[in-house]
């Protein structure tokens, strides 16, 4: 696992890049001999797909049914006892981000846009994602603090705009701001966001 993180993203001195870039960690049970393979890869967002039957998506919910679920693989080639089998595959966080990006797959389904609400809450617990080593550890919360926007219908055309929660100097209060182009717009919250418009959501590690 450290060896996989320092080979490609310790090299890359980048800010961004060191607070934004996390570690999925894929782990493979053979259902033959129970032997475990680990493969990794890093990420920069995490998808939330948008499912037709449901009118609104959820951040926390898709989270906790990803990370609660695996998928089977027939005719795995088990690296330890070398047979064809049946194989089980589940998908963890080895290493958090600071900031975690969530990415709305709102263009999933060729050019056409999805449209539906996303309940983007504003603080959310990803410890079920997370690769248990020794005791279960406590919560991890990430708060949100702001959102790519798209107005539009086409991934071709559209509008991209920011809503961001700023602190402001005088104050010390903390406000949501949309910037769209030259626009700034202070807000009383983020509810004048349209539902269909959340794009990207930038969340923040609580601690």
């Amino acid at each position: 696992m450290a060896s996989h993180w320092d080979a490609t993203v310790t090299a890359n001195q980048c800010p961004l890049t060191q607070a934004m870039y996390g570690q999925f960690v894929f782990l493979t049970q053979c259902q033959e001999c129970k032997h475990v393979t680990q493969s990794f890869d890093v990420f920069s967002s995490l998808p939330v797909l948008f499912d037709e039957t449901e009118t609104t998506a959820s951040v926390q919910q898709h989270a906790d049914q990803v990370w609660a679920s695996s998928e089977s693989i027939e005719g795995y080639q088990c690296d330890h006892c070398n047979n064809k089998s049946m194989a089980r595959r589940e998908c963890k966080i080895s290493r958090m981000p600071d900031v975690l990006v969530v990415h709305a797959m709102r263009f999933a389904d060729g050019d056409r846009k999805m449209t539906k609400d996303l309940h983007a809450e504003h603080e959310i617990d990803v410890s079920a994602a997370q690769l248990q080593v020794g005791p279960r550890r406590d919560r991890e919360l990430y708060r949100l603090r702001g959102m790519v926007c798209h107005r539009g219908m086409s991934r071709h055309g559209g509008h991209y705009y920011a809503v961001c929660k700023c602190t402001s100097m005088k104050t010390s209060m903390k406000n949501w701001v949309g910037f769209d182009d030259d626009a700034v717009t202070m807000m009383e919250d983020r509810s004048c966001v349209r539902k269909g418009d959340p794009y990207l959501l930038i969340y923040e590690r609580s601690s």
